[in-house]
């Protein structure tokens, strides 16, 4: 046998040894996924027989709050507990149903499960979501610096209000999905996403005759995202410390994310400066709000349509709106940290207007 022979002969056998091995491993493929779509027909049942059991449960309910009055306290305590029991038990199978649960979802993607339920499926879409942030954070200078430096151009301001548009719709979907599978996100967060959609849908509608564009309110946004680029960049570096220090002590579950909107943990006292940098933030939203409002009450008379004057009232109200959720859950989680005890505040501010005045307190 010449050598092309037996190489002919090895690279038959290898490939007929191939094509059984991959066979195999397709009729090993399928019967897996027939098993996992058999396990779900399986989860399908038990939910819908969780729905039958909670309907029964709303009817016990209103049986039991009209017993409770011909029943003694001993018998109505006992039987009362075991239905806590089973309400406890249903209300633990709410969590875990394959449901949208968001109706901005269910008006992006439609009535469908997005559980997921694959526990590497969750880490990597988490881990997607980080690095989304990480590289999108970009837009938040490359747009403004080129208007700063170039002027303002209706073409750059448009696709700026259109990446805007794209990072927050996109961060909505991202963390409603890490909410339905076992985030702890603070709703506030989700809110400011979609506020800030619609901030930027109003921004994409601005015509370059626009007031807001003469009287340089679109230079004064441009420095605020300067600004707002820098904090999430030190907010995202400090929190991806602190994520990993709270794993590492199981004080943070795998699918808890870090968020760029307001700190969720105490600072250290090397990163105590993102606190009064956080202030300032929302204290500049707070600016461009009343400056838009201003424009609106008096520049009328430069405005060519009364959409112009609702656009610049809708960003008002929009950035305002951003100012006082962002602030309130800001001072909510420090609160919560021990970092500003609010009680004590109220307490010295109540003895201050509540005090007598030394002369009054003589006199009696």
């Amino acid at each position: 046998m010449s050598q092309i022979d037996a190489e002919f002969s090895e690279c038959q056998a290898a490939i007929e040894e191939l094509l059984k091995e991959s066979s195999k491993l397709q009729q090993d493929f399928n019967e897996v996924v027939n098993g996992i779509n058999s396990n779900f027909r399986q989860i399908d049942t038990c939910f819908n027989k969780h729905t039958t059991q909670s309907k029964k449960l709303n009817e016990l309910q209103q049986t039991l709050n009209e017993i409770r009055q011909t029943k003694d306290e001993k018998t109505f305590t006992a039987l009362n507990e075991k239905f806590t029991e089973c309400k406890n038990r249903l209300q633990l199978m709410n969590g875990i149903k394959r449901q949208t649960q968001s109706n901005f979802l269910y008006f992006v993607i439609g009535h469908v499960s997005l559980k997921l339920w694959n526990e590497g499926d969750k880490l990597r879409f988490k881990q997607e979501y980080n690095n989304f942030k990480d590289r999108l954070v970009f837009i938040f200078f490359i747009f403004p610096f080129i208007q700063m430096y170039f002027g303002f151009s209706m073409a750059i301001h448009q696709i700026q209000s259109f990446c805007n548009f794209y990072y927050f719709s996109s961060l909505a979907i991202r963390e409603n999905i890490l909410l339905i599978n076992g985030s702890k996100i603070e709703p506030w967060w989700i809110y400011h996403h979609y506020i800030s959609i619609i901030a930027a849908i109003f921004f994409l509608l601005i015509s370059p005759s626009h007031p807001c564009v003469r009287h340089k309110g679109v230079d004064l946004l441009n420095y605020f995202v300067c600004w707002q680029g820098i904090v999430i960049i030190l907010q995202n570096r400090y929190q991806k410390q602190r994520d990993y220090t709270r794993k590492a002590l199981n004080k943070k579950s795998q699918m808890d994310i870090q968020t760029s909107e307001v700190i969720d943990e105490t600072p250290h006292s090397q990163y105590y400066y993102l606190i009064p940098a956080l202030f300032f933030t929302y204290s500049y939203q707070l600016v461009i709000s009343i400056y838009f409002l201003y424009l609106a009450l008096t520049k009328k008379e430069e405005f060519e349509t009364n959409l112009e004057i609702i656009q610049l009232y809708m960003l008002s109200i929009c950035w305002f709106t951003l100012f006082g959720g962002n602030l309130g859950t800001l001072l909510k989680v420090l609160n919560r940290k021990g970092v500003i005890e609010f009680e004590e505040i109220f307490k010295m501010i109540a003895h201050i207007f509540t005090r007598k005045p030394k002369s009054k307190q003589k006199e009696n």
